[in-house]
């Protein structure tokens, strides 16, 4: 769950300081931002669509942290892109981690709560509210203290502590009783598989 609330916290700070990055740190055009702004949304759905289709193929554990991983290297890149253009190709590599990590996450939470469906949506509706808490708070405090351009750092190091956390959930799945099949979710010892109402035998 905390991994999720940075994970929804570290989009929001983005949406919240992109565009005052782009006018007054880079001095480029309103229209620019919003130009940018387009693009990464239309690739993030095409993304959302194909981490859908082949989650179960790749392992949704694996694809979240390597998500995370390339967020972290986003975030640490974005302040010395300076070019349109290559801000606009920066997109691209946002637009995946997004697609991914607002789209997964809910698995990763149920994933990690077997039988409790409920439970873990409720989670999910929580981490969403303190993620947008902790965004507004951060975004504004390290705005006032170190520029638009040092955001993008902090939100680097909150990626990083999400991507250590999704990797410490996925062990302690792991570890106790759930054991992933080739598609990322989560089997128990007894057999019964961390998703209701789907067979292991008829996955396989």
């Amino acid at each position: 769950m905390p991994a999720v609330v940075l994970f929804l916290a570290v989009n929001s700070i983005y949406q919240i300081n992109i565009a005052l990055f782009v006018t007054l740190d880079l001095g480029l055009r309103p229209s620019f931002t919003g130009l940018m702004i387009g693009l990464a949304a239309a690739l993030e759905v095409p993304v959302i669509v194909l981490t859908g289709r082949y989650a179960h193929r790749l392992g949704t554990w694996r694809l979240v942290l390597g998500a995370a991983a390339v967020s972290a290297l986003f975030f640490a890149t974005l302040p010395f892109i300076h070019s349109p253009a290559a801000l606009l190709l920066s997109q691209l590599p946002g637009a995946v981690c997004t697609g991914v990590l607002l789209s997964l996450p809910l698995s990763l939470l149920q994933d990690a709560l077997p039988g409790r469906a409920g439970t873990a949506s409720s989670l999910y509706t929580s981490s969403q509210q303190a993620g947008i808490l902790l965004a507004g708070a951060t975004a504004g405090v390290v705005t006032q203290w170190a520029g638009y351009t040092a955001v993008f750092f902090v939100c680097a190091g909150l990626s990083t502590a999400a991507a250590f956390l999704v990797a410490a959930g996925w062990r302690a799945v792991t570890r106790h009783g759930a054991r992933p099949d080739a598609g990322g979710r989560s089997e128990s010892k007894s057999g019964k598989d961390a998703e209701p109402g789907t067979s292991p035998t008829a996955d396989r």
